[in-house]
């Protein structure tokens, strides 16, 4: 049976031995729910007002979401390095050259975006793992740069600077201001989506995990930091 018990601050549900409760205070939503509206409501104004620039929020959507796993890295594990770019652009070019070589729509090509950067991820993440500080960030900066230049050197397949043109619409209504609001829309959704999963994850046991392992790098040697890290990862183990 499930039971729900509306207090003054949260709303608390227990079902099984779970329990579950949401904040209900103004300060823990108020801004976040205000500047959601907006970002929801900044297309809609944009269709009416000025279209063109439905086509600045889908590539600022597009860029939060590429930049949040990098922030993400960089918050929970310390590590800085630009080597995901080079996944997310083996996997975009990828997904391009398909639908422009058969026609294939995003849904389709999707699978192959992602077995391209999988197969990218095995086969360069051990040039970088050998490394340590600043030549760690170095090697993943060099991976993107590399992948340029080849972009510049191969222009016939990948057009270089100029991009690719050809690519499956997204979305096609037939009107093109219709296409860019409803892109607009998914791309807003994307990133809502990726937030949602990396706060799940950051407020869970693995983020907590990971926080530890962040944190452990940053202490000093000595017996003293070593009781620090034993007793943090204790307090992070499996009770009875």
């Amino acid at each position: 049976m499930v039971d729900v018990e509306v207090k003054r601050d949260r709303i608390v549900i227990r079902y099984k031995g779970k329990k579950w409760d949401w904040i209900l205070e103004p300060r823990y939503w108020r801004n976040t729910l205000l500047w959601s509206a907006l970002l929801v409501l900044f297309p809609l104004i944009s269709y009416f007002v000025s279209p063109i620039l439905l086509n600045t929020v889908i590539t600022a959507n597009l860029y939060a979401a590429i930049a949040i796993p990098p922030c993400f890295d960089d918050r929970r594990y310390g590590t800085d390095e630009l080597r995901s770019q080079f996944f997310h652009r083996g996997g975009g070019y990828t997904a391009a050259l398909l639908s422009i070589a058969y026609g294939w729509g995003p849904l389709p090509t999707l699978p192959f975006a992602i077995i391209a950067s999988l197969i990218s991820a095995l086969l360069f993440s051990p040039l970088v793992i050998v490394a340590r500080g600043l030549y760690y960030i170095l090697l993943t900066l060099l991976l993107p740069l590399v992948f340029l230049e080849i972009t510049f050197i191969y222009t016939d397949t990948f057009k270089g600077d100029v991009g690719l043109a050809g690519i499956k619409l997204l979305v096609d209504t037939g009107m093109v201001k219709v296409n860019f609001l409803l892109a607009a829309f998914i791309s807003m959704f994307l990133m809502f989506l990726y937030l949602w999963v990396v706060n799940k994850v950051l407020k869970s046991r693995y983020g907590l995990i990971m926080a530890a392992i962040n944190d452990g790098r940053r202490l000093p040697t000595g017996s003293g930091s070593t009781f620090i890290k034993s007793k943090f990862w204790l307090s992070c183990s499996p009770r009875e």
